[in-house]
C-alpha cells in the first residue's frame, strides 16, 4: 500500500495556507455580491 504524505515541507506549508485561507471563505459565506454560490460550496466541500 502506498503512502500518501508530502515530502516537501515547504510545499505542505502553502498546501495548509491555502486551506486555511478556503475555510475562512467558506466561514464567511455570500458577504458580497460577486462571490459566486459554486465557489462557496467548493471551499465548503474542502472543508470535510
Amino acid at each position: 500500500m502506498g503512502r500518501w504524505f508530502m515530502k516537501n515541507v515547504a510545499k505542505a506549508k502553502v498546501w495548509l495556507k491555502r486551506a486555511k485561507s478556503n475555510l475562512q471563505i467558506a466561514r464567511a459565506g455570500k458577504v458580497f455580491e460577486d462571490i459566486l454560490f459554486e465557489d462557496l460550496c467548493f471551499d465548503c466541500e474542502q472543508i470535510d
